[in-house]
């Protein structure tokens, strides 16, 4: 089974270049808490950019 932050990165990726990923676009993946986790530690290793509130990109 993958990782919840594995998944959302994946998610990330998959996305055309310059569309920002959405903390509510990903609910489907887990509930709320969760996915704010993920992308928190997300953000700390440097995978992803902090945008704004609940908006993400690849670095």
């Amino acid at each position: 089974m993958e990782r919840l932050s594995q998944t959302v990165m994946r998610y990330a990726e998959e996305q055309p270049e310059g569309v920002p990923v959405l903390a509510k676009g990903l609910l489907h993946l887990g509930n709320r808490a969760a996915v704010d986790q993920a992308l928190s530690r997300l953000v700390r290793r440097g995978a992803l950019l902090r945008a704004g509130r609940g908006v993400y990109a690849c670095r």
